[in-house]
């Protein structure tokens, strides 16, 4: 988890300003929130209204400002950070994001004018907004965060959440979900609803997932899936390892440009394509399955421990049928054998 650090002699000489947090409640069917530098927490609300509640942190944070207000008709609220340069790190101590434009309402997003600000462990203002938002069942948040951590528990309420250098947490959400990061982890367990994430950076973990579509692509980064169940599973990743286990699905699309692949299906499975660029692929299958199958490998060898009715073979290809052929599986690799294991 991200988390604000603050210099040693600067904590010495300005220490932490204590903050009693600030609430602010946005009212309609559709909110959002703003915070460029900060960890939120989302949680269930009750009533009709949005509640925010706001801590400031950091020797700067008195120079912070919270508007709210219609933004195209999207009751919306903001911290306002006025300054070009922020000091925050992550727990490695390491942190920049350069040249993020800002607009003077706190706007920032994809295709935003505004003032350049940057955000780095070397410098800058020690600001930062720490977030509870609390929605009831119902209300559709739409959130942007810059640096530091998301985390979303027990709602029941549709979420997006967009974060530029952030880590993602979902736990017992009920409700469909979209994440989008350039750079940090995700991970959600015991949800409901659909999932669509995409990372420029970061590993995807999900456990004890329920949704009818379950989506993730990833630029570099490894995904994990144990006990997901879904009517469609799609996965793709530029780099990074993928390991779905204890899936059930109807439909399976794997698309890897480097990464070793790792598919336990289900008896539910009818489409199960994987194409993976260099990387050993392997699939484990009930033997109650039955599937055509397609197979072919530019550098590597097949083994199947099931048997399997040959219909055509040649250099690093086979075609055939795993009992009586109700499923179809297509599988190719650039660089990597193929392994169909009994699950």
């Amino acid at each position: 988890m991200l988390r604000l650090r603050y210099v040693a002699a600067l904590a010495i000489a300005a220490p932490l300003i204590a903050q009693t947090p600030e609430r602010h409640t946005l009212r309609g069917t559709r909110v959002a929130v703003y915070d460029l530098v900060g960890d939120v927490r989302i949680v269930e609300g009750t009533g009709r209204d949005v509640v925010v509640e706001v801590t400031r942190q950091g020797s700067d944070a008195d120079e912070l400002r919270v508007e709210t207000g219609d933004i195209g008709g999207v009751p919306t609220f903001r911290v306002i950070f006025p300054f070009d340069r922020i000091n925050y790190s992550d727990e490695h101590g390491n942190y920049t994001i350069s040249d993020l434009r800002v607009r003077d309402d706190g706007t920032f997003g994809h295709g935003a004018g505004g003032r350049r600000i940057s955000i780095s462990s070397r410098s800058g203002a020690e600001a930062a907004a720490d977030l509870v938002v609390r929605v009831p069942p119902g209300t559709t948040l739409d959130l942007k965060v810059g640096a530091g951590s998301v985390s979303a528990q027990g709602t029941r309420s549709d979420l997006s959440l967009d974060v530029i250098a952030a880590s993602v947490s979902l736990n017992g959400t009920r409700g469909n979900v979209r994440v989008e990061t350039a750079s940090g982890s995700v991970e959600a367990q015991d949800t409901d609803g659909n999932l669509d994430i995409d990372t420029g950076s970061g590993s995807v973990e999900l456990s004890r997932v329920s949704a009818t579509s379950l989506r993730v692509d990833t630029g570099s980064g490894s995904v994990r899936c144990q006990n997901v169940t879904a009517d469609e599973i799609d996965i793709d990743t530029g780099s990074g390892a993928v390991d779905i286990a204890t899936a059930t699905a109807r439909t399976v699309r794997v698309d890897v440009g480097s990464g070793s692949v790792d598919v336990a299906l289900s008896r539910e499975a009818r489409d199960v394509y994987v194409d993976t660029g260099s990387g050993s692929v392997t699939l484990r299958v009930p033997e109650s399955v039955g599937a055509d199958v397609d197979l072919d490998t530019g550098s590597g060898d097949i083994d199947s421990e099931l048997p399997i009715t040959i219909q055509g073979r040649g250099r690093g290809s086979l075609k055939g049928r795993i009992g009586d052929g109700a499923a179809h599986i297509t599988v190719s690799t650039g660089s990597g054998g193929i392994r169909i294991r009994r699950a």
